[in-house]
Parts: structure tokens; C-alpha cells; sequence
């Protein structure tokens, strides 16, 4: 395999990069200086200020100028909250400017550098101006930069975040990732220059500075605090109170309400409010991060941080997961330098008030559950679907459950694929939102076929399988997680195996067909199409029990919750999961038809 395959589709030059210039324009006459004087502007050098040959003097009003400034032609409306402006410079200072066509700049104390797209607005700032030699945030590195093991990986503004998640996990070698630095020199001689850019119909407003930023093309940035060394790609937002140096937005992403994001990426539809703190990260596509702090971290599409929380060193391309409120997600326990790093596993859930000591690997136990007020040793644990709880003793081992998410909790499964399946807001890039992709069931058979091996005892722990971390297992609770394991992938091989009949004409051969034959016995196609049907049903029960064992517990608890709580019966997910079976049952009629 080529080892620079990592590398194919990172962008060579900034496609997002362009500078609006101006048509034909001529030296100022002196009749349009006295009009502009008489509006009350004045100029350093009158030389030095270009126009249009229609020059509308009337719309440029109380406006000083210095250096080189090109105006555009002032003859339309700017919206403003609803509201037509009047194209034009109003009350501003313009050094090294250019405005172009229809654009509008009132209320600026000082605009130095920078070029104003048509139809743009910028208006109540304090200060927009350049940064000498400028590349707009782009080369940024991101990720884990512990000091004895530097994991960080520069990035540029179009770089799609999955192919950022193949330069992270596993890491390239030292070859491919010299040769990525070179791909990245070349973008930022690409796109290096000393301006801010305001592009078309972008919206710049109530700042108290902006500078050596690209304002993507209708693009908003409004009531920031500073924002500095940034590239806002096309639909991306920053809003009130926000801090933003030296960072990628990239489409449709926000950072707002305080946010403060630093050396960092954030992707397709990704947010930061809320006083989020984001440094040195990249954010994944569809992830919001509110209250909490990122730091050192890649963090996949998907996940939830929306909490007092923190998150540091941490490895996670995959996301999917959840930050609970007060989890603590990469402790440096040594007491020695910051070296060390957290890997987490797709969707992994971290509880309120979680302690996760580092180093930690949890990258082949995706889908588990670290409970609610769990301290996590230094450990590799490799259960997918697990629980994590608080061992007996204050001072023991925690005590973890193989596989169950799988036995107990298929209604939390089915919700995060349901929420993966229709809140996806980006649409560059491939985010599936299956929880049960080849990659997941390799892991599931692997950590099968370790418990597969192991004697009967009444505990087991890390010394027995090292799969099991720095916890304790119960023999009745390895059963539990082994059936759990089975029985899913007997489901999956029958699921591919009509996938795969539905997609080649004709039924394959069951040794056809990943893990069919290691758990049915069965090989007619009728009864194979009986057991699949048999298994979904199996699994919406499984649904529909995990979300009626909370509304057991609820009603037992509270007074009134029937009242007031929907029955699992009617529940959005179960019904959801309802639609879902129904259309396979339809399938495998379809099929069924075929023999």
C-alpha cells in the first residue's frame, strides 16, 4: 500500500481564496474633492484615492483617508438586519483600502489594509486591519503536542476532516509526514498576503477588532471581541463576546457567546458557544463544544460537550461520544512532565463527574459507557459496548460489563444512530451514521474471541485479559457480555448476507458472508431470510424494554411522571426504530420473492 496515500486528498492551493478587485478607476477630480470636503473628508494625499468614472461622492461622508484607497461605485442598498442601508463609507478612517462596489463601511475608527467585497458591511468596529505576511490561521497544528511525543498535524481551511482523521490515527510515517509539510509550505506561499479580506455579501459588525482575517463570502461576524489570523469558509459565524486567533472556521461553523477558540480547526457545522474554550484542537463536523474546554485534542463529528468539563490530549477522530458535566477526560496523574494522552472510542459516553487518568486507550471498546462518577486508572481497555461503574471497594478497581450497551441498553444505540441519521448538518465529507460499520464488528469479534479463550472463574481482571483494562469482570457478566457479542454478530451476518443479495441479484453463498457461518447453522436462503427477520424483531423488543425499564423506574420514583413522560411504547426512537423494521420486513419480502 502506498504510504503516502495519506496525503492524496489534502488540498495543494486555497480554493476559498478570493480577493475582490476593482474595474477601471481614475485619479479623483477636483471637483469630487470639493464635494468631499464640503461632506467633511479630507485626505493625506488626494493623489492617492481612485474612483470609479460614476463616482457617487454623495455616499462617502465624514471619512479620512491615508495611503492608497480604491472606492467602488455607491449605488445600491446593504440589508442590516432587515433594514436597506445605503451603499458607501459613512464617519471612517480608511488607510490601504479597498472598497468595492456596493459595499458599505460606517462607524470603522481606523480600516488599514483591506479589501471590502461587493455587497459587504462593515460597520461599528473599532479597528479592521492586516497582519504583514498573513496566512489567515492556515499551517495551524492541532492535536496532541505532548513534549516527548508530538502528535500535532498542520492543517489548512479546506482540509475535509476525514482526511485530517487518517493523518491522526494511526500516525503516517516520518516520510509522509515530511512530505506533508512540504504540501502545506506551498499552500501557505499560496495564500500569504498582508490584507484582511471582507468578501462579497459578508457582514461585519460591531467589533473591537479584526485583523489578518478572510471573511468568507457571506460569512457574519458580529459584536466579536477580536478576531485575528482566522478564516471563516463561506456560511461560517462568530458571534458576541467571542475571542477567535489564529483559527479555521470552516462552513456553516459558529463560535459565539463568549467562545474562545485559538490555534484550532473547526469543521463543517461545528460550534463553540457558551464560553466553550477550544485550543490547539480540531472539532469535528457536527460537534458542539458550550461551557467546557478542548485542549491538545482532535475530537470526531458527533460529539456532545455541551457541560463544565474538560477534555485534553485526547485522540478522538471518531467522536460520537459525550462529555458529561464535571468529567475530567485526561488527568496527568505523574506529577512529571505533560506527556501523556488520552485515546477514546467511537461514541464513548463519559459520565458526570468522571476521572479519566492518563495514559488511556479505549479505542477498540467503542460505545462504552465510563458511569457517573467513575475514576478510570491508567489502562488499554478493548470491551466494545461496555459499562464502566465504581468497584465495591472505595478504594478498588472499577467494575466493567462486556457488552452492555448491547444486552441492556439497545434503545441508547438506536438513539445515537437516529440522531446521526438526521441532524447531520454537513455536507462535504462521508459521515455514516451506522454504529455497526465493518470496523466496529472487527472489534466486536476480536474482543469475542478473547473471552472465548478464557477459563471459568468466578472474577477476572487485567491480569487475566488484558482486553479488560484495569477492572474487574464477573464470570456472570463475561457470559453476559460473550452472548452479547454472539448474538450480534449473527445478526450483522445475516443483515449482510441480505445486503449483499439485494445488491448482487441473487443470494450469495453463506461462506460468502462475514461470521454467517460461525453463528447459523442454517444455509437455505428461505430460513436465513426467517432468522434475519426473527433477529430485527429481537431487536426492536430489546429497544422497546431498555427505554420501558427507565419509565419503570421514573414511575416508581416520582409521583406523577406517567403524566408527563412519554411511554416507551410511543416513544420517538422506538417508533423511529419501528419505521426501521418495517422496511425491512418489506425487504425481506421483496427478497423472499425472489427463491
Amino acid at each position: 500500500m502506498d504510504p503516502f496515500r495519506f496525503l492524496a486528498s489534502f488540498p495543494r492551493v486555497p480554493t476559498w481564496l478570493e480577493v475582490p478587485h476593482t474595474g477601471a478607476v481614475r485619479a479623483i477630480l477636483d471637483t469630487e474633492i470639493v464635494q468631499l470636503e464640503a461632506n467633511a473628508c479630507s485626505a493625506d494625499d488626494w493623489a492617492r484615492v481612485l474612483v470609479p468614472d460614476d463616482f457617487n461622492p454623495n455616499r462617502v461622508q465624514r471619512v479620512h483617508f491615508s495611503g492608497d484607497v480604491v472606492l467602488g461605485r455607491f449605488y445600491t442598498t446593504v440589508d442590516r438586519s432587515g433594514v436597506a442601508l445605503k451603499s458607501g463609507v459613512f464617519d471612517a478612517t480608511l488607510a490601504d483600502c479597498l472598497i468595492e462596489d456596493g459595499a458599505r463601511v460606517s462607524n470603522v475608527s481606523l480600516m488599514a489594509g483591506t479589501v471590502v467585497g461587493p455587497g459587504a458591511l462593515v460597520a461599528d468596529c473599532d479597528e479592521v486591519i492586516a497582519i504583514r505576511d498573513c496566512t489567515f490561521g492556515n499551517g495551524v497544528r492541532v492535536g496532541l503536542n505532548a513534549a516527548n511525543a508530538d502528535r500535532s498535524i498542520p492543517v489548512v481551511a479546506d482540509l475535509l476532516f476525514e482526511d485530517l482523521a487518517r493523518l491522526v490515527r494511526p500516525r503516517p510515517d516520518a516520510e509522509v509526514l515530511a512530505a506533508l509539510e512540504g504540501v502545506v509550505a506551498g499552500y501557505l506561499d499560496a495564500c500569504r498576503m498582508s490584507r484582511t479580506v471582507i468578501s462579497a455579501g459578508a457582514r461585519v459588525s460591531g467589533c473591537r477588532r479584526v485583523s489578518g482575517t478572510f471573511v468568507g463570502p457571506g460569512c457574519v461576524v458580529i459584536s466579536a471581541e477580536t478576531v485575528t489570523g482566522t478564516t471563516l469558509l463561506p456560511g461560517a459565524r462568530i458571534g458576541a463576546g467571542a475571542i477567535v486567533r489564529n483559527a479555521l472556521l470552516q462552513w456553516n461553523a459558529v463560535a459565539e457567546d463568549g467562545a474562545f477558540v485559538e490555534d484550532s480547526l473547526l469543521a463543517e457545522a461545528s460550534s463553540v458557544t457558551r464560553k466553550g474554550i477550544v485550543t490547539h484542537s480540531a472539532i469535528g463536523p457536527n460537534t458542539s463544544i458550550a461551557e467546557g474546554e478542548v485542549s491538545a485534542s482532535v475530537v470526531g463529528p458527533f460529539t456532545g460537550f455541551n457541560h463544565h468539563a474538560l477534555l485534553v490530549s485526547a485522540c478522538w477522530p471518531e467522536g460520537r461520544g459525550n462529555v458529561g458535566y464535571g468529567a475530567n477526560v485526561g488527568s496527568n496523574h505523574t506529577g512529571r512532565a505533560p506527556d501523556q494522552e488520552v485515546h477514546p472510542g467511537e461514541g464513548t459516553f463519559f459520565g458526570l463527574g468522571i476521572n479519566v487518568k492518563m495514559p488511556a486507550d479505549f479505542s477498540a471498546a467503542p460505545y462504552t459507557i465510563v458511569a457517573t462518577g467513575v475514576d478510570t486508572a491508567p489502562q488499554r481497555m478493548t470491551m466494545p459496548f461496555s459499562l464502566i461503574v465504581p468497584g465495591s471497594a472505595p478504594d478498588g478497581p472499577n467494575r466493567l460489563f462486556p457488552g452492555w450497551g448491547l444486552a441492556r441498553n439497545m434503545y441508547g444505540i438506536m438513539r445515537n444512530v437516529w440522531k446521526f441519521s438526521t441532524r447531520n448538518r454537513a455536507t462535504r465529507g462521508l459521515i455514516d451514521p451506522d454504529a455497526f460499520r465493518p470496523e466496529i464488528m472487527v472489534q466486536i469479534d476480536l474482543a469475542l474471541r478473547a473471552l472465548e479463550g478464557l477459563p471459568e472463574q468466578a472474577q477476572y481482571s487485567g491480569h487475566d485479559l488484558r482486553g479488560f483494562g484495569a477492572n474487574l469482570v464477573d464470570h456472570r457478566d463475561l457470559e453476559s457480555g460473550r452472548s452479547a457479542y454472539q448474538t450480534t454478530l449473527r445478526w450483522y451476518g445475516l443483515r449482510e448476507f441480505c445486503r449483499m443479495w439485494e445488491s448482487g441479484g441473487r443470494a450469495p453463498h453463506p461462506e460468502q458472508v462475514p461470521y454467517l457461518t460461525r453463528f447459523a447453522t442454517a444455509t437455505e436462503p428461505g430460513t436465513l431470510l426467517d432468522l434475519y427477520l426473527a433477529a430485527e424483531r429481537d431487536r426492536l423488543a430489546a429497544v422497546l424494554t431498555s427505554k420501558a425499564r427507565d419509565d419503570h423506574r421514573g414511575a416508581k420514583t416520582i409521583e406523577d411522571y406517567a403524566q408527563v413522560h412519554t411511554p416507551a411504547g410511543d416513544d420517538y426512537v422506538y417508533r423511529w426504530a419501528e419505521e426501521q423494521f418495517e422496511a425491512i420486513s418489506e425487504r425481506i419480502e421483496g427478497l423472499r420473492a425472489t427463491i
